[in-house]
């Protein structure tokens, strides 16, 4: 996965950016490590324990953001 320098999290539609801790619909206790800050994986596909949900594009994610996700290939 290229180095982005931040979360594929923050362009999905799922994400929760209003609480303390990175939480989102498939992950409402709290977002796994691997898929926020320390690159092994993003939850393009199937993870355990991710209650059927995986990334979704946000609409309104700002289209600069979307740009460097999709030019680094991961979206």
């Amino acid at each position: 996965m290229s180095d982005v320098g931040m979360p594929l999290c923050y362009v999905c539609k799922h994400f929760n950016s209003a609480t303390n801790m990175p939480t989102c619909t498939a992950y409402p206790k709290g977002i796994p490590y691997r898929f926020t800050f320390d690159g092994e994986a993003d939850h393009i596909k199937a993870f355990a324990g991710d209650n059927g949900i995986q990334f979704e594009l946000d609409p309104n994610a700002a289209e600069e953001d979307v740009e460097m996700f999709q030019d680094a290939g991961r979206i």
